[in-house]
């Protein structure tokens, strides 16, 4: 092999190689503000990893799980909203929440079970 086609292919794998490891899973999250979710359905590649983060905003008393993806009923940390300020919102850096790495798995409809108090919710995660 030419000296130069040499170079470019080290060149090559080299770059493939630190892109490779600097990318990071997404990221999809799930808040569940006064006892109501905020979608309807969360979508992730399939077959790749992902973190799914989860918190709750007013709700007291909010658990998450699935089953089909291994993952145990977990409590979901409350924030308390303050009290509203004109022109203000509560930011996203104020918010307590809790992070699960899932993942690869494979394409289909996997159910999120959220309980609130004594109401049950169900949200599906769909991976394509």
């Amino acid at each position: 092999m030419p000296r130069l086609a040499q170079i470019a292919l080290v060149g090559a794998l080299t770059t493939f190689a630190l892109t490779g490891c600097t990318t990071t899973p997404p990221i999809r999250s799930i808040v569940v503000h006064d006892g109501h979710l905020d979608r309807q359905a969360i979508e992730v590649p399939a077959n790749t990893r992902f973190t799914l983060t989860a918190a709750a905003i007013d709700t007291p008393s909010a658990a998450l799980s699935a089953g089909p993806l291994g993952l145990p009923p977990t409590a979901l940390p409350n924030t308390v909203s303050p009290p509203p300020k004109p022109g203000q919102s509560l930011s996203a850096a104020d918010i307590r929440t809790v992070e699960f790495e899932l993942g690869p798995i494979p394409p289909g409809t996997y159910p999120l079970r959220i309980v609130t108090g004594d109401r049950v919710q169900s949200l599906p995660l769909i991976a394509k």
